[in-house]
């Protein structure tokens, strides 16, 4: 099996986490990774130049993963606090590079943002290079040795940059917010979010807040609840409202249910699908979502999901597993959490920490309980009352 190695740098916590989700992704297609992760905790007994420049000099095929870092490190200027291992690596493979001569069969330029191709080095600007989020097939058929596994999309469109300072109105649920927002830039390996969470953990107006946020990037968004269990047909019904200025009419037959998947390989911008309460959808629902949207996704670039409920699709039984990322939401117990949402959500300011421990005490820290509790507090607090 061919060993593929990812040549990168730890610009961020961000980026060397979706650099691994690109290593495990390419893991659960059946290529051999080869990930300096897998050497921790501990690091590798050889010392970890010794080990870069090993992985650097035998690996079949090398991933280099460009960025404005990457490129010093290729330049020799170590970015100071940078871990000096791509440094190492990048002398080994300029080596190679220079060794190998014309033909150069062994590695290839990735960025995730294109804006990064402007760093690509001089010496492998020649090459051809994949920008991850559209590329992904050619990747892999690369790595393979053998023609892209599928067609690239007939539309092409650009990811829109996140809002700066985006004013997040939920208490906490933050980190959610945060991969959701990765994925409607195109900064993200998956595209599917699962929210899990017993009843009133807030998984709905989550949903909402996404929706919004979609919104406000001018994205089209449709947020369907499942509850009720709608029918495949009405179900399509509430897509149609939702997406009627984005796909065109038949892309709503629900009696033709994969023309809406070959639609959505025809976007010009990306688009965003939020399944709500999961667990009311009927069979057919289901099977449509999982069989006919999401086990299509791979080959849908401009499409975002996200699904929530008390139950959810099983990733680790379905193809599209290396798309997704699970959470669960908890109880939100950290007083500051909720002091900075009356505050900002609710405009009053003088609750105490200790006043907002016993109401979150009270309610157990559940979101639905907590937002009805403080919307009363608060009210009686504005009409002069006290606590």
């Amino acid at each position: 099996m061919t060993q593929v190695f990812i040549s990168y740098t730890h610009d961020s916590e961000e980026h060397k986490a979706r650099v691994l989700a690109l290593a495990e992704r390419l893991r659960g297609d059946g290529l051999y990774v080869i990930m300096d992760s897998d050497q921790m905790p501990g690091g590798p007994d050889k010392g970890w130049d010794t080990w870069s420049e090993q992985q650097a000099e035998h690996a079949e095929r090398v991933l280099l993963v460009i960025t404005a870092s990457y490129r010093q490190c290729w330049d020799g200027e170590q970015p100071s606090g940078m871990r000096e291992g791509a440094t190492y690596e990048a002398s080994v493979l300029k080596r190679r590079i220079v060794k190998q001569g014309a033909v150069l069969d062994f590695c290839r330029p990735v960025v995730f943002d294109a804006t990064d191709t402007n760093h690509i080095p001089y010496r492998i600007a020649g090459l051809h290079s994949y920008t991850l989020q559209r590329d992904y097939p050619d990747i892999v058929g690369w790595l393979r040795g053998v023609a892209a596994v599928q067609s690239a999309p007939a539309g092409s469109f650009v990811w829109p940059a996140p809002i700066p300072n985006y004013h997040w109105p939920l208490a906490d649920r933050k980190e959610e917010f945060a991969l959701f927002a990765r994925m409607l830039s195109g900064a993200s390996v998956q595209r599917i979010l699962l929210v899990k969470g017993n009843r009133n953990t807030g998984k709905s107006l989550l949903l909402q807040s996404l929706r919004e946020y979609t919104k406000q990037l001018r994205l089209p968004v449709a947020r369907i609840d499942l509850k009720g269990c709608p029918s495949k047909a009405e179900l399509f019904g509430q897509l149609r409202l939702a997406l009627r200025k984005s796909l065109p009419e038949p892309a709503f037959d629900a009696a033709a249910p994969l023309r809406l998947v070959e639609h959505l390989q025809e976007l010009n911008a990306p688009l965003a699908l939020l399944f709500d309460t999961y667990e009311h959808a009927s069979d057919e629902v289901r099977d449509w979502l999982q069989w006919q949207l999401l086990n299509h996704l791979e080959d849908l670039p401009g499409v975002v999901a996200a699904v929530s409920g008390q139950v959810l699709p099983e990733p680790d039984k379905n193809p599209w597993r290396s798309l997704t990322t699970e959470r669960e939401l908890t109880p939100i117990e950290r007083a500051d959490d909720w002091l900075d949402y009356v505050h900002n959500e609710l405009g009053c300011s003088v609750l105490t920490s200790k006043d907002m421990q016993l109401l979150i005490s009270g309610a157990l820290g559940n979101p639905g309980m907590m937002d009805t509790l403080l919307v009363n507090v608060v009210q009686k607090l504005k009409a002069g009352a006290s606590l």
